[in-house]
């Protein structure tokens, strides 16, 4: 923290609410009481600007082709097409679940048991990836702790995924992806960004 607050000192002002009104007025959307002894202020719910929403797409599209080649043992196509739809524990805790994960529970795919050092890290980074027979189409749900979550869809074919963003864009004026890699469409990672809230884990 002290090092990214050193490389960017603008960006934790923006986290953090501006007033105690505002603070308070986000604990409580999400049912946040102070614990004794502490105010609203002390118990903050963080903002998420666009600069996090740029890196957790940059993060993402990271992700997605290093464990694409860790399945594939090939290397993620420069032409391939990655959306990328990311959600927060504010969600979680409105809805009591993450609404994009629900809606994927069914499809199949391998969700790994990850230990380092015998230890299981599954409470901290869990994974679930599904992909085509032919290695070509993937979709990738990720969860980081208790914190926040994203999902990818990809093709490694040009043009393959492309034309359904497409459409979502001209139907609803816009999509619920980010696209993070295309040799079709201009990468976009902040289209359709709304600020997001998380509550510290």
């Amino acid at each position: 923290m002290h090092a990214v607050s050193k490389q960017f000192p603008d960006l934790f002002p923006k986290l953090i609410p501006s007033s105690a009104r505002e603070a308070r007025s986000r604990n409580r959307k999400l049912g946040i009481k102070p614990a004794p002894g502490r105010t609203h202020l002390e118990t903050p719910v963080l903002s998420v600007p666009a600069e996090f929403h740029v890196a957790i797409c940059t993060f993402g599209r990271k992700l997605a082709k290093a464990i694409f080649y860790r399945d594939s043992s090939t290397i993620f196509p420069s032409d391939g097409c990655l959306f990328l739809n990311w959600f927060s524990n504010e969600q979680l805790m409105l809805t009591g679940k993450y609404q994009m994960l629900e809606l994927m529970r069914e499809v199949n795919g391998v969700a790994p048991q990850l230990a380092r050092s015998g230890r299981l890290l599954n409470d901290q980074f869990s994974f679930k990836l599904s992909m085509s027979p032919q290695k070509d189409t993937l979709a990738l749900q990720v969860v980081l702790g208790k914190s926040l979550g994203f999902v990818v869809f990809g093709s490694t074919r040009p043009g393959a995924l492309e034309s359904s963003y497409e459409r979502l864009h001209h139907e609803h004026g816009k999509g619920p992806f980010a696209v993070i890699a295309s040799s079709v469409l201009q990468v976009q990672p902040d289209f359709g960004f709304s600020e997001h809230q998380i509550k510290p884990a």
